[in-house]
């Protein structure tokens, strides 16, 4: 994901990205009065660039240009979903609060540990033979609830001290973008037959 040095507070070592990830309410409250600066479509669209980058490296293990956008491309509505289901909210609960864009911006800083973790599986999955790809998929299952809960202590965060909303309204949110978001990719992957047969391990 893409790292600007906006933060209000100077002097600070980490990035703004960093310290949403270690510090989320204390940062988002900093970052919420702080106008920002760039356009705010540079964060999403540099999560769909690393999205591309891992199913690259994942496939091919040697990412070419083309590889890497074409995939950008037919994953970029992973970001778009997440755009959406922040502006809903921003536009609904938190109306007045920001600009949906700067909400936008800051919502995708969170994102930071499924970067990561996108990254570290792409790796494994490049250097993993096809002959153990079930080890790959047993990894993904067994890791995936450390970004995914990260990941949802963050959100609350962005909701509860970026956008202001209460302790109900924030878990509201939350759920409201788990349901935009993972919704929309579960189905994605059943209705495109990718999911199931590994479900029931046929395929």
């Amino acid at each position: 994901m893409a790292v600007t040095d906006e933060s209000p507070v100077r002097g600070s070592f980490w990035s703004d990205d960093v310290r949403v990830i270690l510090r989320p309410g204390r940062t988002y409250a900093e970052l919420a009065g702080h106008p920002g600066r760039g356009s705010f479509l540079l964060r999403p669209v540099s999560f769909a660039l690393l999205i591309g980058l891992a199913i690259a490296i994942s496939s091919s293990g040697r990412p070419t240009l083309r590889l890497v956008l074409g995939s950008a491309v037919a994953w970029s509505f992973v970001p778009a979903l997440h755009a959406v289901s922040v502006a809903l909210v921003t536009l609904t609960l938190a109306r007045g609060r920001l600009r949906p864009g700067r909400s936008v911006d800051l919502y995708f800083m969170g994102l930071l540990p499924w970067s990561m973790w996108l990254l570290g599986i792409a790796a494994l999955a490049s250097s993993t033979p096809p002959a153990r790809e079930a080890a790959v998929w047993s990894t993904m299952l067994f890791t995936a609830p450390a970004p995914f809960i990260w990941g949802r202590i963050v959100t609350f965060a962005f909701f509860r001290r970026a956008l202001g909303l209460s302790r109900g309204r924030s878990l509201a949110a939350v759920a409201l973008n788990l349901g935009i978001v993972w919704g929309a990719i579960l189905a994605f992957f059943l209705l495109s037959g990718q999911l199931w047969p590994r479900i029931v391990g046929r395929g």
